[in-house]
């Protein structure tokens, strides 16, 4: 998952970085079993089977037909609705929910910034208006 997730992340920013032991504090967090993630050579997806619904938390693939193959296995192992979250906008995993047929929000996609701010730039000089807070990864 590791590899997968630094690949995915390598050309991007506003992405905490993630080594072995955050990753076992973030399973452990959110309460996510081995039945929770779908992992192939390449990508994975972590969900969660909830009462009315199941729940996508973060969704890795290399490739379109990944993203699609893995929505697929969750919407399969799913008994209701699937709700999915794109996290940071990733126009790939965009077409990818909307191809198949979910209602894709073009509002409110979530970054996390980890990049450090230099001591003297104020916050909206940096981010402008466009910084939002997801809990792809959150401290």
């Amino acid at each position: 998952m590791l590899e997968l997730f630094h690949e995915y992340v390598k050309n991007k920013t506003g992405f905490v970085v993630r080594d072995e032991a955050y990753m076992k504090i973030l399973m452990k967090q959110y309460e996510i079993s081995a039945k929770e993630c779908i992992m192939t050579q390449r990508g994975y997806v972590i969900f969660k089977k909830e009462k009315k619904q199941t729940r996508v938390s973060e969704l890795v693939a290399q490739n379109n037909k990944e993203m699609d193959r893995l929505i697929r296995l969750v919407e399969n192992k799913a008994q209701r609705i699937v709700i999915g979250r794109l996290g940071a906008w990733d126009s790939a995993l965009d077409r990818a929910y909307k191809s198949r047929g979910f209602t894709v929000l073009e509002t409110g996609h979530g970054v996390l910034m980890a990049k450090e701010l230099l001591a003297k730039t104020p916050f909206n000089v940096f981010c402008g208006k466009r910084f939002y807070m997801s809990a792809l990864d959150h401290f």
